[in-house]
């Protein structure tokens, strides 16, 4: 089992590498910061795999310092991309701010090398093989609150623009507050589960690469429609569109 959610982890993690390349060729305004966040994934994805793989505690904690280091990283990007999906910017200040915590949290999670405030290592069994978790402290603890912090941060941007927002883009912010609702879930069912291996950052790479798909090729239907019914509203005739294999894929009224 854990052969296999190795390999899906390292198949997600090459379709990331693809997306991120195509990212940054693409034109689009949005088109750096959604590389920044896909690029920022592969951290973790891959610190991940290496701690399902490991067969040496060294090798496991080489892991685990890259998760943790890269999430940090990619909560950073991730919160930077959605205010730039939400026609939003930063506050220059609470940048300056998260910023320097997200420094500081790194420099604290590497200190545990030499004070071992964050986490202890434990061997453990995990589908016939010896795997090497940890049991949290109060480094780990403050560093899971910090990405808590910024996941609900996220969150309340994408709610506001949804409810608050133009009601013809209120489907663009609802996808992608959806999307997050099933990372979280999918963390949640591992956390409360008590399964040791994290096969949860797999919904962490389909997250990244809906991302990837509906930042830079997605188009609302509700805002094309809408804009469609516009143009023709004072057209008496019925009007219809057809794809390249005759299908309609509009028609008014």
């Amino acid at each position: 089992m854990r052969n296999i959610i190795a390999i899906v982890i390292a198949v997600l993690a090459a379709a990331l590498i693809v997306c991120a390349v195509a990212a940054s060729r693409s034109k689009n305004e949005i088109g750096p910061k959604i590389t920044n966040f896909l690029i920022s994934l592969l951290p973790p994805v891959i610190g991940n795999f290496i701690i399902i793989v490991a067969q040496t505690e060294t090798l496991a904690l080489f892991g685990r310092y890259l998760y943790a280091v890269g999430i940090d990283i990619t909560m950073y990007c991730l919160l930077d991309f959605i205010l730039q999906y939400c026609g939003m910017t930063w506050h220059k200040v609470w940048q300056r701010v998260l910023q320097i915590c997200i420094i500081a949290d790194i420099i604290q999670f590497v200190c545990n090398l030499f004070f071992h405030h964050a986490f202890v290592s434990e061997v453990m069994m995990a589908y016939g093989a010896p795997y090497y978790n940890v049991r949290s402290l109060i480094g780990r603890n403050i560093h899971l609150g910090l990405i808590y912090v910024i996941v609900v941060a996220v969150v309340v941007v994408l709610l506001l623009k949804a409810i608050r927002g133009t009601k013809i883009y209120s489907e663009k912010y609802s996808i992608m507050l959806i999307l997050l609702m099933f990372v979280g879930a999918w963390e949640l069912f591992y956390i409360f589960s008590r399964t040791p291996v994290k096969a949860s950052i797999i919904a962490y790479c389909i997250f990244g690469i809906l991302c990837f798909y509906f930042s830079l090729y997605y188009r609302p239907r509700r805002l094309l429609n809408h804009l469609l019914a516009d143009l023709v509203s004072d057209v008496t005739d019925g009007l219809f569109f057809f794809d390249d294999n005759g299908k309609c894929v509009w028609a008014y009224p």
